[in-house]
């Protein structure tokens, strides 16, 4: 029996969102991670983002067999921002929760999560945006990055990374009705951003319910989102500025200043890979100490700008 009082618009516990592209050898897999949760009450959201394989032949199969309900929706090549926005906006799940088309579910993962949500207290819960766990490597099923420092750990995103220092991917879900509050920027030109922006604006007023049960097992593909790390910070730089900013503006209290330094050098570049100059970083950034930073960190920010944009020029000489 559920404990969950639904608004009329959600008809499921979960919304699982799959976003998708060109990976129509993957897809079956991951489906078939979904196909056997031992929890059932769930949909599933694929959001293909332009692939110009036979994704769309592949998903059309797992409609017509599946027991669970698939929704498919194609777009226009626009990032993973986009889609994730349109399948927030699209879920008629209670939580929502993304997985990636390279990636498949723990047996008993929305079983997991979901048990540990019912075990906050019901006057606590208006607290937190969801419940987290471990991923783990496919290959040896080792852990990716660090387990949580005890089995339930209740803090803000941004607590978890930078005072309890706990590394790798953790996934879960968020309540939808949180994330339509919380979508990612998009900006004109532009298709990937930091994904940690949203967790972090987040973490300005709810916690996390962390637990060290593995959710995820995940692979990592050179053609994927990791394998293009940088050409992407080249290609989203105003992403990648507001990313930093935010950061240094509203999080610095959780960085050492190493870090902060760091992450200042980060702003300086892609803000003037944009074409922010150094008066507008000047003036948006917060006065006093952050701004000493900036003066400190502007001569190495400004090396790397231009080896970015050689980088970029030579990438397109290819």
């Amino acid at each position: 029996m559920r404990e969950i009082n639904f608004p009329p618009r959600y008809s499921y516990d979960f919304t699982i969102f799959i976003p998708t592209y060109n990976r129509a050898h993957l897809l079956s897999r991951t489906l078939e991670s979904i196909w056997t949760q031992s929890y059932k009450d769930f949909e599933v959201i694929i959001i293909d983002d332009g692939s110009e394989d036979n994704t769309k032949q592949v998903v059309q199969q797992w409609i017509e067999k599946s027991y669970f309900p698939i929704r498919y929706f194609y777009q226009i090549n626009r990032g993973k921002p986009s889609a994730h926005n349109r399948a927030v906006r699209l879920a008629r799940g209670y939580f929502f929760m993304c997985l990636d088309s390279d990636d498949i579910l723990a047996p008993t993962a929305l079983e997991d999560l979901k048990n540990a949500w019912n075990d906050i207290p019901a006057d606590e819960r208006k607290k937190f945006a969801g419940v987290e766990g471990n991923c783990h490597f496919l290959q040896n099923k080792k852990i990716a990055g660090t387990y949580f420092p005890r089995d339930i750990l209740d803090c803000s995103f941004l607590e978890m990374r930078y005072k309890f220092r706990i590394k790798g991917d953790k996934k879960g879900f968020i309540l939808t009705e949180i994330l339509r509050k919380f979508l990612f920027p998009i900006f004109p030109y532009e298709n990937h951003i930091r994904e940690s922006i949203v967790w972090s604006r987040i973490s300005g007023n709810l916690l996390f319910r962390y637990i060290n049960k593995p959710i995820q097992y995940i692979e990592q593909f050179q053609d994927g989102l990791t394998g293009k790390h940088n050409d992407l910070k080249i290609k989203n730089p105003k992403s990648f500025s507001l990313s930093f900013l935010e950061i240094i503006n509203y999080y610095s209290r959780y960085y050492t200043k190493r870090e902060l330094y760091k992450y200042m050098v980060r702003y300086i570049t892609f803000s003037l890979i944009s074409k922010k100059n150094i008066f507008q970083q000047y003036y948006e950034l917060k006065p006093g100490i952050i701004r000493l930073f900036w003066i400190f960190a502007l001569p190495e920010g400004l090396i790397k700008t231009v080896k970015s944009k050689l980088i970029k020029r030579l990438t397109r000489q290819k």
